[in-house]
């Protein structure tokens, strides 16, 4: 019962628009902050020094937000053997199709995606300048992650053979790919926090 009490909370504190008039952007500014806090809106005030991602995206999984950011983590069905479960580790979930990203800012949906990220920034308090020109940088950044994402993780995940669509390994049959994935300190923070 106690999910329903929940989800009846959470809509009715979604349905009460007076109250989410009042508050504005109060509680969205206090969880970015708790979260490490948004250079683009903090401007002179941020301190890239005290920035750590890897601690971040720690942060933002003990939150409940997504960790799609470079490497997906689900656990699914097995369609091999429906009685057992595996854990799919997949690219990353980009906001666009990396086809959309291959044209740039000349291509509308971009141009779009781009004017709404810098919107949204001005809107919690960021100069549009300032806005601007770090949100360009994240797009580039974005759209060249589209581009090396699928030939990089692919390779890594279908054990460096590009005519397997899909690779399953046992567990004793990962400790190589296992090493390379777990020095990485990122897959390390998502994994850990993955499985609790």
């Amino acid at each position: 019962i106690h999910p329903f009490v929940q989800i009846k909370k959470l809509y009715s504190s979604c349905m009460n628009t007076t109250a989410i008039e009042l508050d504005r952007l109060k509680t969205i500014k206090s969880i970015i902050k708790g979260l490490g806090g948004w250079p683009v809106i903090e401007g002179q005030r941020w301190n890239q020094t005290k920035f750590d991602w890897i601690q971040s995206v720690y942060k933002f999984r003990k939150a409940g937000y997504s960790l799609d950011y470079f490497l997906a983590f689900t656990v699914a069905v097995d369609y091999r053997n429906t009685t057992k479960r595996v854990i799919q580790i997949d690219q990353a979930i980009l906001s666009l199709a990396k086809e959309l990203f291959s044209k740039g800012l000349e291509n509308d949906v971009v141009r779009a995606y781009y004017n709404y990220m810098v919107d949204i920034a001005v809107m919690f308090g960021a100069n549009r300048l300032t806005a601007k020109t770090q949100l360009k940088k994240a797009l580039e950044f974005e759209m060249k992650l589209s581009n090396v994402r699928c030939r990089t993780v692919q390779a890594l995940l279908i054990g460096f053979n590009p005519h397997r669509s899909r690779c399953q390994w046992r567990i004793e049959e990962t400790t190589v790919y296992y090493i390379i994935l777990y020095r990485c300190a990122t897959f390390r923070i998502c994994f850990q926090a993955f499985v609790g």
